[in-house]
């Protein structure tokens, strides 16, 4: 059976190298980079094409790199231009960040509305579940995928 390339610990290396990625920007090029930084001899196209966030991730850099290019060709100057990379990159992983966060706290606030109309419930040992951290299951892989 295949390795999972794309998991809940590579998915942030995969967005982070798009956030910061310059220059031309092709699939084949963000594959064969991915594969390099992974340390694995190939990937194939659906492994990272077919994942949402990093085709959302792919989109956004692929408009950035384009605005960037059209903002280059008025040449601001070496140190500026770079500064401006860097920050829109960075506001474009705040954006994304920001998105999650609110997907998270929707899905928090659903569950905890569902948990306070279970009648049978006790909700004190709801609180001592929710307090006590989760193992660690960086060992065990991914418990679900994308």
């Amino acid at each position: 059976m295949p390795r999972r390339v794309v998991t809940d610990d590579t998915l942030p290396v995969f967005l982070h190298v798009l956030d910061h990625w310059s220059g031309k920007l092709t699939w084949d090029r963000y594959r064969q980079h991915m594969a390099i930084r992974l340390n694995i001899r190939s990937m194939a196209p659906m492994t990272v094409q077919g994942h949402r966030e990093i085709a959302k991730a792919f989109a956004q850099a692929k408009e950035r790199i384009k605005r960037a290019d059209q903002e280059s060709v008025q040449n601001y100057g070496g140190t500026l231009e770079s500064l401006r990379k860097e920050l829109q990159a960075l506001k474009t992983e705040r954006e994304r960040d920001r998105a999650n966060l609110q997907a998270l706290q929707e899905r928090f606030a659903n569950l905890a509305g569902n948990l306070y109309m279970i009648d049978c419930l006790d909700l004190e040992q709801v609180r001592k579940a929710i307090s006590t951290p989760l193992r660690d299951m960086s060992n065990k892989g991914s418990m679900h995928g994308e």
